[in-house]
């Protein structure tokens, strides 16, 4: 299997990374780099949707993989979450992708009527 982990910075994902270097310099150089079959491959992209976004979509396309991980540090606005707990994302909403009103409160594109809450790749406004 060829798998791709990618994170936005090389701190996010910094114990693999030295963990990956202490496993491959262990490898004999005559063996494909695997480890129990498995071809790990990292991608760091930069921090921000645009910067990965682009990243991801080149090597994506220049490259086949199996599966792809996405690790690394992210925010979240759910006071239930305490800082440094492990999530699995299912849906995703942009906290990012609209306005601000005069109060500070984010008015959402949706809101706005810039996008249609069920227009690809939304559903509900989530992806």
């Amino acid at each position: 299997m060829k798998i791709l982990i990618i994170a936005a910075t090389n701190e996010e994902i910094l114990p693999f990374l030295k963990w990956k270097d202490t496993f491959d310099k262990q490898q004999d150089k005559n063996q494909a780099e695997s480890l129990n079959g498995h071809q790990i491959d990292t991608l760091v992209t930069g921090v921000g949707l645009v910067a990965t976004t682009f990243h991801l979509t080149y090597v994506l396309n220049h490259n086949e993989f199996d599966l792809v991980i996405q690790a690394g540090i992210a925010g979240s606005f759910q006071k239930e979450f305490q800082i440094g707990e492990t999530v699995f994302v299912v849906s995703e909403a942009f906290s990012d992708l609209g306005s601000e009103s005069k109060d500070g409160q984010l008015i959402s594109a949706f809101d706005l009527g810039f996008i249609e809450v069920d227009a690809f790749p939304f559903t509900q406004g989530q992806i």
